[in-house]
């Protein structure tokens, strides 16, 4: 406004206010009034003019804080940004691109990841801006890997980078070595995250910058080394702090509160979390929220304070992000498992308990994912390079050809030569992505652990026998397996002894199958036959003797012979009952493998079709395995009974054991 009043008085005469002016005039001559109409014209467009540059130059100002704001401080952020968007008809293309840039990294902070990424892709594809391309890009990427695109993360990635050289920006490179380093924290390949951090772009770096690589560091050298690894964890929180990043910092204090808690010292880790519980708030990063949430809850638990415990582990699972099985929230199902039991909430500790193997199982399933990832850019990579090398030599060998010509006495041996070498190049290339392509062929078929059929590809051979023998008019058995006892062979005796017993179950199970039948792991400890021209007898002989073969498996060299040993229950239908649909006969051949888990374990059911009364009555294997490892805990043997109690369904009006 003070710009508007000095423009205005610029054109007035000297001695006269606007006011001034007007009397004037409304006492002169009509004529002259059309002068205050060309001074009041002037006016008006010098006010335009004013408000324009005043615009561009606030602007300018909000670009400057709305970057400086960028993920330090949520609210300033957030009130900047819809300040701009009030203003953006005043932006120029880029500068609108620039916003929507701004905004959807705000949406990527709030979790919110698939709005952030749409608008992201938005401004990557359009964009002229170098710059803007390559920080949407790291972006990106870096959106993907929090939502589990692994595949398409790396592939930005490498999109990204090729632009790295064009970038004369050397925060924005700086910026974008954090992003990758980001990246491969997330995918597991800390090694590369140490060196990137050694990058010469990395050498000599802000405060603020310093910050963000200190953290990515301490995270890979945490995940590589001994939980108690002593690591420069107060260095790099004070760093941050006086850097004014409460993000990193809050992602430095994570790991510095796992050390603490890894050594035994409750009280410190108790002090640091609530110290610092509203700074890690202010984030409004929902990963790292629930992570803090969840080391509270583990924290107070370990120092005996149930109550606050169990508070902070219920905002962990409320705090979950677009239904990612997280880290924090698969461990914050375990601890809230283990309160209940402990207090003798036996029914809630069972939902907690189910709730748990089916996050852990997907929080698994996502470690594959990753590794799987990274194999196949190495893989991408690597024929890339290869590429790029026979390129090379063909231009080496035109250049070579070239200068030959130019020649007098070509020398046509030495032609021959280079051109067979070129060949032979060609077809070690073809061969070696022949033998990449197979080799991720069969990882796409066989389970990684047992190596016999996955699921999905038990299912897809599965469902051919099964047409084939439905055209054919012949019979078809399904027969379920189960190891007994197996999550307590886990807990009893560790995981890799659990991962042999699986291996060995499943060699003993493929050698005896025909090659014409089907067989693979569902997934756990459960497997699968599909056997052709079979029927319900032959199935039920066949299952008893894969069960005397599981039964007499040699332990001696599982490292406990002496009190390890391997069971089964199996379940067996046929087409005959169930149908050529191999989703019914999973289901019938599962349900009559209840029945033998029910009975005795250790024997083989065939199904028999009759309704199911209530549902109720069937309790899950890992539900009743739970039961009687809470129950052989009070014996030293294992050969004592012990009956908890009984109690009244409210809903049947049945007794039941608890």
């Amino acid at each position: 406004m003070l710009l508007a009043n000095q423009a205005i008085a610029n054109v007035l005469p000297a001695t006269q206010t606007p006011a001034q002016l007007i009397h004037t005039e409304l006492t002169q001559d009509a004529p002259s009034i059309s002068i205050l109409e060309a001074n009041q014209a002037t006016i008006e467009e010098i006010i335009e003019e004013t408000s324009q540059e005043t615009a561009a130059a606030e602007i300018a100002l909000l670009f400057d804080e709305a970057q400086r704001y960028r993920g330090t401080d949520g609210a300033k952020s957030s009130a900047i940004l819809q300040r701009l968007e009030k203003l953006r008809h005043n932006l120029s293309q880029e500068q609108a691109y620039y916003l929507d840039y701004l905004q959807a990294y705000q949406q990527g902070i709030l979790g919110k990841h698939d709005i952030a990424l749409n608008t992201l892709l938005n401004v990557f594809n359009n964009t002229q801006s170098t710059e803007l391309k390559f920080q949407s890009g790291h972006t990106i990427f870096n959106v993907l890997a929090i939502s589990r695109r692994f595949v398409e993360a790396l592939s930005y990635y490498n999109q990204t980078m090729a632009l790295y050289s064009q970038v004369s920006d050397g925060g924005l490179r700086a910026t974008s070595l954090f992003a990758g380093m980001m990246l491969f924290n997330e995918l597991g390949d800390y090694e590369r995250v140490i060196s990137i951090r050694q990058h010469s772009d990395l050498a000599t770096l802000s405060e603020g910058l310093r910050c963000k690589a200190d953290a990515f560091l301490i995270r890979a050298e945490s995940n590589l080394g001994p939980s108690d690894k002593v690591l420069p964890f107060e260095q790099g929180l004070a760093l941050c702090r006086s850097a004014g990043q409460p993000l990193y910092e809050s992602f430095i204090r994570l790991y510095y509160v796992r050390f603490l808690l890894a050594n035994s010292q409750y009280m410190e880790a108790k002090t640091e979390l609530e110290a610092h519980l509203a700074t890690s708030l202010s984030t409004q990063y929902k990963l790292i929220i629930q992570e803090y949430y969840y080391l509270m809850a583990k924290t107070y638990w370990l120092l005996g304070n149930e109550a606050e415990a169990t508070l902070f582990a219920e905002r962990a699972l409320e705090t979950s992000v677009s239904e990612q099985y997280s880290l924090p929230l698969t461990l914050s199902l375990e601890l809230s498992y283990q309160m209940a039991k402990q207090r003798g909430d036996f029914e809630l500790a069972l939902q907690y308990a189910e709730q748990y193997a089916q996050a852990d199982k997907g929080y698994l399933n996502q470690l594959r994912v990753k590794a799987m990832a990274l194999e196949m850019n190495k893989a991408e990579m690597l024929e890339q390079q290869q590429r790029i090398e026979i390129l090379k030599r063909e231009n080496q060998l035109l250049t070579l050809a070239q200068a030959l010509e130019r020649k007098e006495n070509v020398n046509v041996q030495l032609l021959i030569v280079v051109l067979l070498l070129c060949l032979l190049s060609v077809c070690i290339w073809a061969y070696r992505s022949k033998r990449i392509q197979s080799e991720l062929a069969r990882l796409a078929q066989v389970d990684e652990l047992t190596q016999v059929f996955n699921r999905r590809q038990l299912v897809l051979l599965g469902g051919q026998v099964l047409a084939l023998a439905e055209r054919n008019k012949t019979k078809v058995s399904v027969i379920m397996v189960d190891l007994d006892f197996f999550k307590s062979i886990n807990d009893r005796f560790g995981h890799n002894v659990g991962d042999w017993a699986l291996r060995r179950v499943a060699e003993t199970l493929n050698a005896l199958g025909r090659k014409s039948d089907v067989f693979g792991r569902l997934g756990g400890e459960e497997f699968a036959f599909v056997l052709s021209d079979c029927a319900l007898e032959q199935a039920l002989d066949f299952a008893e003797l894969c069960r005397n073969e599981i039964a007499t498996i040699d332990v001696s060299d599982s490292l406990f012979p002496g009190a390890l040993s391997l069971t089964a229950s199996f379940g067996v239908t046929e087409t005959g009952l169930s149908g050529y649909d191999l989703e019914g006969l999973l289901s019938d051949a599962d349900q009559a493998l209840y029945q033998a888990k029910d009975s005795q374990r250790n024997c083989v059911v065939k199904f028999e079709a009759h309704p199911i009364t209530n549902e109720s009555d069937v309790a899950t294997d890992a539900a009743r395995d739970e039961v009687r490892e809470g129950v052989s805990d009070a014996t030293t043997d294992g050969t004592t009974s012990v009956k908890i109690g009984e109690a009244t369904d409210a809903t049947t009006g049945k007794t039941v054991n608890v």
